[in-house]
C-alpha cells in the first residue's frame, strides 16, 4: 500500500512475517508502547511461541519505505468463525503518527476479508484516547459492553464490518 509522504513522494507500507532478527528490535521499544495501551506483551519470544501454538494467532512486521516500522498482532476466526480481532497495532516512537499503522491495519483487513472474515473487532485503551481515535479513523465504531468479544480491564472495543 502506498501513501504520499513528506514532500509528496510515495511511501510504501507492507507486511512481513516475524523473523528471528526481529526479536531484539521489538524488545527495544515494544514493551513500553504495549504497556501504554494496556497490552500484555511479555516479550517477542513469547509472541513467536503463541504464533506457533495458536492456529488463529498472527504477527506481522510493518515495513515503511523498506525500513521496519512496527508490529501488527491479530487473530482470525475469533471470537467466532467469520470474525477477527486486532490485539495490537504498534510503532516505535520515531515511526508513530506517520500513517504506517493505519495502512498496515488496512492491509491486514484485506487479508482477513480474503479469508472469509466479515466482522473485525479492535481494542482501544479506555484511558488513552489516541487509540480510540486511531480505530474510528479506520471506520470502526464503539460497541456496547454486552457485544464485546472479551472484557480485559481498561479496554473498550470497537467493531467494523469488512465484507
Amino acid at each position: 500500500m502506498a501513501a504520499a509522504g513528506a514532500a509528496g513522494r510515495s511511501v510504501t507500507v507492507g507486511l512481513r512475517t516475524l523473523g528471528a532478527s526481529d526479536v531484539a528490535w521489538l524488545d527495544t521499544w515494544l514493551p513500553a508502547v504495549a504497556e501504554g495501551v494496556g497490552y500484555e506483551y511479555g516479550d517477542a519470544p513469547r509472541l513467536k511461541e503463541r504464533a506457533r501454538n495458536e492456529r488463529s494467532f498472527r504477527l506481522r512486521i510493518i515495513s515503511r519505505g523498506g525500513a521496519d516500522a512496527g508490529l501488527v498482532v491479530y487473530r482470525i476466526n475469533t471470537p467466532r468463525r467469520g470474525s477477527a480481532l486486532f490485539e495490537l497495532v504498534a510503532t516505535p516512537a520515531e515511526q508513530a503518527r506517520r500513517g504506517a499503522g493505519m495502512m498496515a491495519a488496512a492491509l491486514v483487513e484485506e487479508e482477513m476479508r480474503a479469508g472469509g472474515v466479515h466482522t473485525v473487532y479492535a481494542p482501544a485503551a479506555e484511558i488513552h484516547g489516541i487509540s480510540m481515535y486511531f480505530w474510528i479513523r479506520l471506520g470502526y465504531s464503539p460497541i456496547l459492553r454486552a457485544e464485546w468479544p472479551c472484557a480485559p480491564d481498561g479496554v473498550a472495543w470497537l467493531r467494523r464490518t469488512v465484507a
